[in-house]
């Protein structure tokens, strides 16, 4: 979200913009939010939905530990790895891994060397050398363009989750509202 802000409030010099970024899920209309960014099924009806493109996670580790530890051939060879994970907070639980297997999507815990409450650290530690992340594509896009990361078990990737931009209705013809919907919808973030 932060690389597409940049260029936005440059096109757009009198928006300002407050953003929230929590996993807590918010009452738009109680809360006074124009909109909001939601993964998976909007389940309120009341809302006006806006699917965008969807989040996809990679795995990926850095040169330096793939050089040391060398490259899982498949899923299970993740037993065999130092792996670096999130726990929800909500439920507690280690955040599985997902990946196509045979044609099914096969979740796994993986082996954790490195515990996390939320994911931004995740990619630092990945780079640091520390092990093998499982995190969405935009957050190491960089790294992985510069090679300080590298995918690893490709053939198996095909976690994806849907991400819809979502407002009340009696936001929908707001200039703001307009001009970030339009942004968030060309995809170049």
């Amino acid at each position: 979200l932060v690389p597409l802000l940049g260029p936005l409030l440059q096109q757009h010099p009198q928006l300002q913009v407050e953003a929230v970024l929590s996993d807590r899920l918010v009452d738009l209309v109680e809360e006074g939010f124009d909109a909001a960014l939601r993964t998976g099924t909007i389940a309120d009806q009341r809302m006006v939905a806006r699917p965008l493109k969807p989040l996809r996670w990679v795995t990926v580790a850095s040169p330096a530990y793939l050089a040391a530890q060398g490259e899982p051939a498949d899923v299970a060879a993740l037993q065999n790895h130092a792996c670096l994970a999130v726990r929800n907070l909500r439920s507690g639980r280690l955040v599985d891994w997902q990946f196509l297997q045979d044609g099914q999507l096969r979740e796994v815990t993986p082996p954790t060397r490195m515990v996390f409450d939320c994911g931004d650290p995740l990619v630092e530690a990945a780079i640091a050398g520390i092990g093998i992340v499982q995190v969405m594509d935009f957050a190491v896009a960089d790294a992985l363009a510069d090679g300080r990361l590298q995918r690893v078990l490709q053939p198996f990737e095909g976690r994806s989750r849907a991400l819809s931009l979502i407002y009340p209705p009696s936001r929908q013809h707001s200039p703001k509202l307009q001009v970030l919907a339009e942004a968030l919808l060309a995809g170049d973030w």
